[in-house]
């Protein structure tokens, strides 16, 4: 066939033939009342907004009215209304979530009294708590903002044994005194033989104020407070059972040259968060953590120099898989020293940042840990340094070079 013959039937081809069949829209939908409840009860667990004070524009009470089948399914759920963040919302409300609960394990927040809110807002504060403190045989997770009185009514209405099931614990004791702080402790070491996790907040003044709780028995324990070195090492040693310890000083932190404890073992240990203003080093120093894996160390205050910290991670016998260094001076042979380190080196996950002026020199620190064999350089190594205004001056990714 000649090539106008072929051009012929090309063109009728193209002119006669059908065009392409497209497919038709797809006429579906998916109606409510097609999901299988179980699936509509997980979206609904998960819609649950944590630490919200309940409303008419969040689950589960929202849930109540979008059509009939949710209204039974929120209904007919107990697990839906066993996370309560009340607020200073109405009493009959908080009743409502009780009610519905089920009696099944509870997880709570209770917002404090404190001189500073309105005495209306108080005195819901204190009657709120007064209602939980009924149902402290659900209590499974618990945290609650203090006021004097509220700690009061806690000693007062906890027995021995009455949060049975209560496993985490948060307290924010700031508007506490001393006294009610250690009493509210006994209360809590009597009521509550399974508790895992222990967090108390703004604990202030010199004395041991939190010695009273159970922290012995706690394998999760966070302290954030006004504290001297001296309660701090006392602290430290009495978590015997602790996996992981997180400790914060706030405001001063001085030292005492006779409050040297002798040499603890705390074998357990794995995670290790110490922020102070001072020296970290003298912390650790009467303590050995052989099975340590993460440490995290915040220095807020400026030295002239880290030897103290880079001669103990020199000695330890722990061998790190995560360190995290957040310091307010360091320079570029500091940073080099500390990544050098047989306690750190060979970590996986490896975080330094600083607030430094004049900021770190990128070409210093590569030049000066060039050569270094370490897993992180391949892996997660992240150094930042930080002007006082929070200005980033240097984001480096070891990794990069």
């Amino acid at each position: 066939m000649d090539y106008p013959s072929r051009l012929e039937d090309a063109h009728f081809c193209k002119v006669f033939s059908p065009p392409p069949q497209r497919p038709g829209p797809i006429h579906w939908r998916v109606s409510i009342g097609d999901v299988p409840p179980e699936i509509l009860e997980r979206i609904f667990y998960e819609s649950i907004e944590y630490g919200k004070t309940p409303g008419t524009s969040r689950a589960p009470i929202v849930l109540l009215r979008v059509c009939r089948l949710w209204n039974a399914i929120t209904r007919a759920r107990p697990e839906l209304w066993t996370v309560l963040y009340p607020g200073h919302c109405h009493p009959n409300v908080i009743t409502k979530f009780l009610g519905r609960s089920g009696g099944l394990p509870l997880t709570l927040w209770c917002n404090g009294a404190s001189p500073e809110n309105a005495a209306e807002l108080n005195n819901r504060a204190i009657e709120i708590l007064s209602t939980l403190l009924h149902e402290a045989h659900r209590w499974e997770q618990v945290s609650f903002d203090l006021g004097d009185a509220q700690a009061k009514n806690m000693v007062d209405n906890l027995t021995p044994g009455s949060a049975s099931i209560l496993t985490i614990l948060s307290l924010d004791v700031n508007h506490c005194s001393t006294s009610v702080i250690s009493k509210l402790g006994a209360a809590v070491a009597l009521a509550c033989p399974r508790i895992k996790s222990l967090s108390l907040y703004r604990i202030s003044g010199d004395t041991c104020a939190f010695e009273s709780f159970p922290i012995h028995k706690v394998r999760d324990i966070t302290i954030v407070g006004r504290m001297n070195e001296r309660n701090a090492l006392y602290f430290i040693q009495t978590c015997k059972k602790a996996v992981s310890i997180s400790l914060r000083a706030l405001d001063h932190f001085y030292y005492d040259a006779r409050s040297q404890p002798p040499k603890t073992s705390l074998p357990l240990l794995k995670s290790f968060t110490l922020s102070l203003p001072a020296d970290p080093s003298e912390v650790l120093i009467p303590f050995t953590f052989p099975a340590l894996e993460s440490l995290t160390l915040k220095c807020t205050t400026k030295l002239v120099h880290r030897r103290p910290l880079t001669a103990y991670l020199y000695k330890a016998q722990f061998k790190l898989k995560r360190f995290h260094l957040f310091d307010s001076n360091q320079n570029e042979d500091d940073v080099a020293t500390i990544l050098r380190v047989p306690a750190v080196k060979h970590a996986t996950d490896v975080h330094v940042r600083f607030e430094t002026k004049p900021p770190l020199r990128l070409d210093l620190v590569k030049k000066r840990i060039r050569g270094l064999n370490a897993p992180f350089l391949t892996r997660k190594a992240h150094i930042q340094s930080y002007s006082k205004s929070n200005e980033c001056l240097l984001d480096m990714w070891l990794e990069d070079f």
